[in-house]
């Protein structure tokens, strides 16, 4: 079925707030950077960013709209550049509670990764990205050792607790970030931007359309969700409502036949999963942003992504905090730079 096209105002300003810029003033490297989402926020504002994962299929997305990324295992010998800011969104699975919550001895565990690549690339800034779970009291012993770390290599250090809804995306998403910067720059956590934005208002040409490219509930999967949500004490239905932001939005609940997936209700009746590209408007990409792999693949780039708009809010505090530093800055270690701006010596991440 053929969607007719509709403009939203958000709409409107979603396209015109991803427009990549051509002037670029800063450079930054995004460790763990999947399909792209906190990167593209920082491209768009004016940074040269470049990307490390070890799933081919992100680092293709990557490659296509943001700009040249590695595919690399970080325990692999690398050569890294130097940039003004380090980014970085390491697995959540460590902490998350809708994982084994295995923290530091989970082999997924990245915060080692980023405290040695800091050592390596000297960034002036540096932001972290990952769920809430694990600035929780009993959970925290390996974030605390981190900022520790942090603090140690010269950094002045913030962290906060920021819901994508509250920065013109339409999804409830919290998420945690830590914010660390040299010199005497003032750290700043984005101030939150206009009222939320509803799904209604993201996907209106197909919200209520029977995409032919979407998975339909089975009624097997209704009486399943009916048998959970009867059970749970659910008294709102967990359909997508269209006047208001989408519930988070993950890789288990945009691809899988769970309890809990993301659907949409339809007036004949029936409901359906997203399409990937409504998964892609909830997270706030711009239609022209191109996903590279399987339908499954795709989604697990959306459900893993730092929405972009949430990027961009961070990426203009950085800009900031980064106009407001000294021209130079001491280095944190002994490493020399070549003239390309890469390592004279390779260095292990692990």
């Amino acid at each position: 079925m053929t969607s007719p096209i509709v403009q939203t105002s958000w709409l409107r300003r979603m396209h015109l707030a991803l427009t990549p810029s051509a002037q670029k003033t800063y450079s930054a490297l995004d460790l763990f950077c999947g399909a792209g989402g906190f990167s593209l926020g920082f491209a768009v504002s004016g940074f040269r960013v470049q990307g490390i994962d070890r799933d081919t299929d992100a680092i293709a997305t990557f490659s296509t709209n943001v700009g040249p990324a590695a595919c690399l295992d970080l325990s692999l010998e690398v050569s890294l550049p130097t940039v003004d800011v380090l980014i970085a969104g390491p697995p959540c699975q460590p902490w998350s509670r809708a994982g084994k919550q295995l923290g530091r001895s989970d082999p997924r565990d990245g915060f080692l990764a980023i405290a040695h690549a800091i050592r390596i690339v000297n960034p002036k800034v540096v932001v972290v990205e990952n769920v809430p779970d694990i600035s929780r009291d009993d959970r925290r012993a390996r974030l605390d050792d981190f900022l520790e770390d942090l603090v140690a290599y010269g950094y002045a250090v913030k962290e906060a607790i920021l819901n994508a809804a509250h920065y013109g995306v339409p999804q409830n998403r919290r998420r945690f970030f830590v914010m660390a910067v040299r010199g005497e720059a003032t750290i700043e956590i984005p101030g939150q931007w206009d009222s939320q934005v509803a799904v209604g208002d993201a996907i209106p040409e197909t919200c209520k359309l029977a995409q032919e490219d979407a998975r339909f509930l089975s009624p097997d999967m209704d009486s399943y969700i009916a048998r959970y949500e009867k059970a749970s004490g659910c008294r709102v239905p967990r359909d997508l409502h269209l006047d208001r932001p989408a519930r988070t939005l993950t890789v288990r609940n945009l691809g899988g036949a769970t309890s809990d997936m993301i659907r949409l209700s339809l007036p004949c009746g029936r409901r359906r999963m997203l399409t990937v590209r409504e998964a892609a408007r909830l997270q706030s990409f711009p239609d022209w942003f191109r996903f590279i792999g399987s339908r499954q693949s795709q989604f697990s780039q959306i459900g893993n992504a730092v929405p972009p708009l949430l990027g961009l809010a961070i990426a203009k505090q950085v800009s900031s905090m980064l106009a407001g530093l000294q021209a130079e800055l001491p280095r944190i270690g002994n490493c020399s730079v070549l003239d390309d701006g890469r390592l004279s010596t390779s260095t292990s991440i692990t």
